[in-house]
């Protein structure tokens, strides 16, 4: 059953602690890399630097969003839903947004990718064509599929109540 496999926060370091240890979890998965391997990732949006060519190694950047912020996004909805939490849910959501491709990035070598999240303004001023080779995503489906997952756990937690309540009658001999 569900009741013991969810997490409380009783304050900002044990939020930032789960948060943390959501992006391990989810960044060393299988799927991620399967995502991450589903991008072009041959060449540096930002300097034209090839894997090939030039031996550069290319990252995917989480772009506008990062991937902190997504599961802080998707640790509000879980409180506007007014449901428990769980890191493997929140991976799996996670999950179903990156290969749904709702999540903007852009491809960047190590030292841009740095730059991006230091100086976002000067380094998109020095490379401007980081956003011309942006991928759009779609963020209202990344909500529609949180949502829909939501939708789905909150159905489940109150199917084991129900369960939970019948069996506590049988217990007590009202269905006998």
């Amino acid at each position: 059953m569900y009741t013991n496999i969810f997490y409380d926060f009783f304050d900002a370091d044990d939020y930032k602690s789960f948060i943390r240890h959501v992006l391990k979890q989810f960044r060393t998965s299988q799927e991620y890399l399967i995502w991450l391997n589903s991008f072009n990732r041959d060449k540096c949006a930002a300097t034209g630097l090839t894997k090939d060519g030039d031996g550069v190694q290319i990252e995917v950047h989480h772009f506008r969003i990062t991937l902190w912020e997504w599961v802080e996004h998707i640790l509000d909805k879980f409180n506007q839903y007014q449901l428990p939490v769980n890191s493997f849910y929140v991976c799996l959501i996670l999950n179903d947004i990156h290969f749904n491709r709702c999540v903007p990035c852009v491809p960047l070598n190590h030292c841009i990718h740095k730059m991006i999240h230091e100086n976002y303004d000067d380094t998109i001023a020095r490379y401007p064509s980081i956003l011309e080779n942006v991928w759009p995503g779609d963020i209202n489906k990344a909500d529609q599929i949180i949502e829909y997952h939501l939708n789905l756990l909150k159905e489940k937690i109150n199917i084991e109540k129900e369960l939970l309540i019948d069996e506590k009658k049988n217990e007590n001999g009202i269905y006998s």
